[in-house]
């Protein structure tokens, strides 16, 4: 909703100044931020206390280090604007 919500805000009249990038991770994973488990780390564990190796169902997975690169290589390149970038 808040990308859509976004990509309308460009076709406004204050909106058609600005250009849009949208980059779109599947699941993001990488070492926690903080002492705290985190969603994600609560379902990695699951698997593997149920000791599966990798979920059943297909899963992308992405590290954290690679979507802040996306981030970095989109906010530098130019010629992208009004791109929308998915991450598997």
């Amino acid at each position: 909703m808040a990308e859509k919500a976004a990509w309308d805000f460009l076709k406004t009249p204050e909106g058609n100044k600005l250009t849009l990038v949208t980059i779109l991770p599947a699941f993001i994973v990488g070492p926690p931020i903080t002492n705290s488990e985190g969603g994600s780390v609560q379902y990695l564990t699951m698997f593997k206390t149920k000791g599966s190796e990798s979920p059943q169902s297909p899963l992308g997975l992405i590290d954290v280090i690679d979507v802040a690169e996306a981030h970095l290589r989109a906010a530098k390149l130019e010629k992208i604007e009004s791109q929308r970038f998915i991450m598997v």
